[in-house]
């Protein structure tokens, strides 16, 4: 019987514990991507300077 309760309150709360990290995931995924975007542009232009 404690192994039940035990194994159901682990999936449950593994569930409860998945939506908010993937929704916390995925705003930071989008910005985090956006940000490398950047800092790909502005590496492009130093390195283009350096060789010029």
């Amino acid at each position: 019987m404690p192994k039940a309760t035990k194994n159901s309150g682990k999936t449950s709360g593994k569930n409860a514990n998945v939506q908010p990290q993937a929704t916390s995931k995925s705003k930071p995924s989008q910005a985090s991507s956006e940000g490398t975007q950047l800092s790909k542009r502005k590496r492009d232009q130093d390195e283009d300077e350096v060789d010029g």
